[in-house]
């Protein structure tokens, strides 16, 4: 039993090592490097060292290493489902800020008929729908980012 609860111990050192210095490594990189492709490079990074040390443990201590080794497909399957989640909650706050950003800009361009006809700031009702919208897509995306930090065994 000591023996297990030192292996665990020792595997999870080197997990957060490996994770540590892929973190220091990526902050170093240049914020151009975060493109498309580059969070999936980064995640088969993470995944195939944390395989790798599964597959060591499995050496020293066969039941550490095959929980491991189940874990990291259902870790994976997780991320990729967060990071899918977040990519299309990310883009529907870009298309309500454009559609905000566009409906200021008319809002603006359009300011002495609108002050002729008594309306305000808020009382164009087109501008006041795209805050709204704007507003409802940036709380869907911070939820949808937090959710995808739950792991899916605590979500109802």
């Amino acid at each position: 039993m000591l023996s297990s609860n030192h292996s665990f111990a020792v595997t999870v050192d080197v997990i957060r090592d490996m994770q540590g210095r892929l973190a220091d490594h990526m902050v170093r990189l240049p914020l151009g490097w975060f493109g498309g492709s580059a969070q999936a490079t980064a995640s088969g990074i993470a995944v195939s060292g944390t395989m790798s040390v599964a597959i060591v443990t499995l050496a020293f201590n066969w039941r550490i290493g095959l929980a491991l080794v189940i874990a990291i497909p259902v870790v994976a399957l997780a991320t990729r489902r967060g990071e899918r989640r977040n990519a299309k909650a990310e883009t529907g706050t870009q298309e309500a800020e454009f559609e905000t950003d566009r409906q200021l800009l008319e809002f603006a361009d359009q300011q002495v008929v609108l002050r002729s006809a008594g309306i305000h700031g808020t009382q164009h009702q087109p501008l006041a729908d795209v805050i709204a919208a704007w507003r409802k897509a940036g709380r869907k995306s911070l939820w949808s980012s937090i959710v995808s930090m739950i792991p899916p065994a605590h979500r109802d």
